[in-house]
């Protein structure tokens, strides 16, 4: 399923952007390159690829489904081991996945989840011990966009969120940033 919603968000970031080129677009020439995004998630979470032996990069299984530069697809990694780096073993088929869609994209996104949900809530989260290769990792594969999901409102948290939330902005600003010294300085302010 994910080869044919490429190949019609291929199509139409294509098409917008050459509509948005003609005159009757005149009221909307502050809009180019319009970006389009879409998902990698459930039914279209496996890339439409194969991995070339040769070059060991994946290559999108028929070229009418090779994506447009104007397409931004959005990864999700919706039951990956949030206690494990996206880049672990123990993620081995995410990192993979998520490797052969960043080989066959110009334009990389990534929904991450940063806590534990539901069931989950009453284990320590350790998403703290994997959190700085994490970005590195996504930032490595061309990501540039990052939704690094947390919890902010309701009434059960799962412990330091609002810690969570102020790595995940500076590791998105600087992915290579002194980890322990961030901490250090969030409960030192």
């Amino acid at each position: 399923e994910s080869a044919l919603l490429m190949k019609f968000c291929s199509r139409l970031a294509k098409d917008l952007n050459d509509w948005l080129a003609t005159d009757e677009a005149k009221e909307w020439t502050d809009r180019t390159n319009v970006k389009v995004t879409t998902l990698a998630y459930h039914a279209t979470f496996e890339a439409p690829v194969i991995l070339n032996e040769e070059t060991g990069k994946y290559e999108v299984t028929a070229p009418e489904i090779a994506m447009d530069e104007d397409l931004l697809v959005q990864y999700c990694t919706r039951n990956a081991d949030r206690f494990s780096s996206l880049n672990s073993s123990a993620n081995a088929s995410y990192r993979d996945n998520f490797k052969a869609w960043a080989d066959v994209t110009e334009q990389m996104s990534i929904w991450k989840y940063n806590q534990a949900w539901y069931g989950e809530r009453l284990q320590w989260n350790g998403y703290f011990s994997c959190m700085q290769e994490d970005y590195k990792f996504m930032f490595e594969c061309g990501v540039s966009q990052v939704m690094d999901e947390g919890q902010a409102s309701g009434t059960c948290f799962t412990a330091f969120q609002n810690l969570r939330g102020f790595l995940a902005g500076n590791l998105h600003w600087d992915c290579n940033q002194d980890y322990q010294a961030l901490i250090d300085s969030y409960f030192n302010r």
